[in-house]
C-alpha cells in the first residue's frame, strides 16, 4: 500500500454480492489494461475481515484508491443487505404467513416489517390464494420461502418447479428467496420421486458439487443470489469430510448465494447429538460462519421430547430461551439481519404471533444498541 508513486486501486468484495461479481468482471480488465501504472488488487471480506476493517469498509462493493499510501478517493456501495452493519440498530422483523392468519394480516395495523411465505402453497395458475398474496405483496415487503427444490440432489433441480418459482419472483419481488442445504429429489424405476421431507447431505465434496452446481442454475434462472438455511438433521454420515459450516462456507464463496440461518435447527441438532450445553455448540458454529453472508435469521420453537426420544423441529411453540441466547450471539457477530419467527402447527393467534416479533425486536434493539 505505500508504493511510491504508483496508484493502488483495491476493490472489496463479498462473495454474496451480485453486484460485486459484475463489478470484478470490469476491475480485472481495468488491472490487466493499466498494470504497467496501477496496482490492482481484490479483497474478499468473508475471508480478509481485517483489512476491510482496517479501512472501515462496512458496504460492498467499496473501491478505494491510494497513491503514496494515502486515500485518494473511494466509492461506496449501499446494499444494505451485505452490510455487516455491525454499529446499526436498522432491524427487519417478521413472521411467517399461513392461511388462518390471511384475514388479520390483512385488516389488522401492521405492526411487523413483512412476511415470509413458503413458495409451494401459491404455485397455482390462480385461485383465491393467489389473490391473497397480491393484497400481502402490496401490504407488506415479501420473504419467498421454498421447501421442495432439493437443491443438493443429485438429479438436479426440478425445471418445473424452478419456472413456477421464478414466475412467482417475477409476480410478487421478493426482497429475499430461499430454501434449504437439503436432498429431496431421486429416481425411483426411472421415475423422479419427491421425498416430501428435507433430507440431510452429507458434508463432502460431492454433495457440495451437487449443492453449487443447483444452487447456480437457480440463481441464473432468477438471475439474483439466493439464501440457503442450514437444517435441523436427525442422522449423520459417516463419510463426513468437512464440518458443516465449513461446508456452508463454501457454498456461498462458490455460488455467491447467502445464507439463512435457523438458529432453532442449531439447538435442535446439538440436543439430538446430545450435547450438554447447546449454547456453545451454537457459539462456535456461528463464529464459524463469514460476517457477510447471513441474509436472515429465523427463530422457532418446537415441542420438547420425552427423555430419551429426538427433539423434532415441529415449529408448534414459543421460541424457546436457548434459541433467543443464540439470537443474541447471532446479533453481536453478524449485526441487524432480517429475522422471522416461523411457527407452522399449532397455530396461534395472529396477536400472539405479532407479540413474539415484538419480543425479537426488543431484544435485538437491545443488543444493537450495546
Amino acid at each position: 500500500l505505500a508504493t511510491q508513486n504508483r496508484w493502488v486501486l483495491i476493490d472489496f468484495w463479498s462473495s454474496c454480492c451480485a453486484s460485486c461479481q459484475r463489478l470484478g468482471i470490469v476491475f480485472e480488465r481495468v488491472a490487466s489494461r493499466y498494470k504497467s501504472s496501477l496496482l490492482a488488487t481484490r479483497n474478499n471480506i468473508d475471508q480478509q475481515e481485517e483489512i476491510a476493517k482496517f479501512f472501515n469498509v462496512r458496504t460492498v462493493p467499496t473501491l478505494i484508491l491510494l497513491r503514496d499510501g494515502e486515500i485518494v478517493d473511494k466509492m461506496v456501495g449501499h446494499h444494505a443487505e451485505y452490510e455487516p452493519m455491525k454499529n446499526s440498530t436498522q432491524q427487519m422483523i417478521g413472521v411467517g404467513l399461513r392461511s388462518p392468519h390471511y384475514e388479520a394480516a390483512l385488516s389488522s395495523d401492521v405492526l411487523v416489517d413483512f412476511v415470509e411465505v413458503h413458495a409451494e402453497n401459491f404455485f397455482a395458475d390462480g385461485g383465491a390464494s393467489l389473490a391473497v398474496l397480491d393484497q400481502a405483496a402490496a401490504r407488506f415487503p415479501i420473504s419467498l420461502h421454498a421447501t421442495a427444490l432439493g437443491l443438493g440432489s443429485k438429479s438436479g433441480v426440478v425445471p418445473q418447479y424452478v419456472q413456477k418459482l421464478n414466475r412467482l419472483v417475477e409476480r410478487i419481488n421478493p426482497f429475499l428467496v430461499s430454501d434449504h442445504a437439503a436432498h429431496a429429489w431421486s429416481k425411483h424405476n426411472d421415475v423422479l420421486q419427491h421425498a416430501g421431507d428435507l433430507l440431510p447431505l452429507a458434508f463432502n465434496e460431492d454433495s457440495l458439487d451437487s449443492l453449487c452446481e443447483n444452487v447456480e442454475k437457480l440463481q441464473h434462472h432468477l438471475k439474483s443470489p439466493i439464501l440457503v438455511e442450514n437444517i435441523s438433521a436427525y442422522v449423520a454420515f459417516s463419510n463426513n469430510t468437512m464440518s458443516e459450516t465449513d461446508f456452508l462456507t463454501s457454498l456461498t464463496h462458490r455460488t455467491g448465494c447467502g445464507l439463512l440461518l435457523d438458529l432453532n435447527n442449531l439447538v435442535v441438532n446439538a440436543t439430538n447429538n446430545e450435547i450438554t450445553t447447546p449454547i456453545e455448540y451454537v457459539s462456535q458454529w456461528l463464529e464459524s460462519i463469514p460476517l457477510t453472508v447471513v441474509g436472515e435469521i429465523h427463530l422457532a420453537g418446537c415441542t420438547l421430547p420425552p427423555d430419551g426420544e429426538l427433539m423434532i423441529d415441529d415449529h408448534s411453540n414459543h421460541v424457546s430461551e436457548t434459541v433467543w441466547q443464540a439470537y443474541r450471539l447471532a446479533l453481536k457477530r453478524f449485526g441487524a439481519t432480517p429475522t422471522l419467527i416461523e411457527w407452522d402447527s399449532n397455530l396461534p393467534s395472529w396477536e400472539t404471533l405479532v407479540a413474539e416479533a415484538q419480543l425479537a425486536r426488543r431484544i435485538s434493539q437491545e443488543v444493537l444498541a450495546s
